[in-house]
């Protein structure tokens, strides 16, 4: 190994600790603060694309999910609006 790859390897350790941690912050989370955070990143999706719309550019390709999940998340949004 090489004097000059220290450097990296030290780099890449502390972000795969820093992973890591990460991580295991998500696994203690509760069902509901998951739920939460699903729910702000599906609005945040929702948002860019509405604002991507809005300037007169296309939607991203590949599209940030399969039709199946989009039908999926329209459904149970459908379901969850009652």
């Amino acid at each position: 190994m090489s004097a000059d790859s220290l450097p990296i390897d030290r780099m890449t350790q502390a972000q795969q600790d820093a992973n890591e941690r990460e991580f295991q912050r998500l696994r203690e989370l509760s069902l509901e603060e998951r739920g939460q955070m699903l729910q702000a990143a599906c609005r945040a999706v929702a948002q860019i694309a509405a604002h991507r719309r809005a300037a007169g550019l296309p939607d991203p390709l590949p599209a940030p999910w399969p039709a199946s999940t989009l039908d999926f998340l329209k459904r149970h949004a459908a379901h969850v609006r009652r």
